[in-house]
């Protein structure tokens, strides 16, 4: 396969593009900013030294990648949206975690070039899976789901060669 993705309706509908992080299923919009990126990083790697793109810049695009391959994991769809505490039936949640944060977010701020620096970018990835494991005892699917996908976004960080700090494990708070 080439690598390049074929727009089945150039209207809004939605697009195949098999090889591009494994993610089978995009919008035509999400498309757009994903080839944007793939150039991105074509270029980048193209020129050891890029004259317009600053390191955070480059490791910026090198989180969104990781944050696109964690989306498309098998454990990951529970953490591509946010949680709705209404919807699931958990009236504490809010109580009990302060600071929501979900993947469909940080990759939609990355998108928008909200970070400004790796660490906060890489902050809201731990937060992610913090919550989780903050909320739910560690006996409980959504735990083991989030330190699965918490190993892979470190060794992910690592093969960019963007070191994660490691966050020392959370105590479920939540019975």
């Amino acid at each position: 396969s080439t690598g390049k993705a074929s727009v089945v309706d150039h209207t809004g509908g939605k697009l195949t593009q098999p090889d591009f992080f494994g993610l089978t299923e995009w919008t035509l919009d999400e498309h757009n900013r994903a080839v944007h990126v793939q150039r991105r990083l074509a270029t980048l790697s193209a020129y050891p030294d890029p004259t317009p793109a600053t390191p955070l810049e480059h490791a910026l695009v090198c989180v969104l990648c990781v944050v696109l391959m964690l989306q498309k994991s098998a454990n990951a769809w529970v953490f591509n949206v946010p949680v709705d505490p209404v919807a699931l039936n958990l009236p504490d949640y809010f109580q009990v975690i302060s600071q929501p944060m979900d993947l469909g977010t940080v990759r939609q701020k990355l998108l928008d070039g909200a970070y400004g620096s790796l660490d906060e970018a890489k902050g809201d990835i731990e937060l992610v899976f913090a919550n989780a494991c903050r909320y739910n005892p560690p006996n409980h699917e959504v735990h083991v789901m989030a330190l699965t996908l918490q190993a892979l976004a470190r060794k992910l960080f690592a093969d960019y060669g963007i070191d994660a700090a490691p966050l020392p494990p959370q105590r479920a708070n939540h019975a």
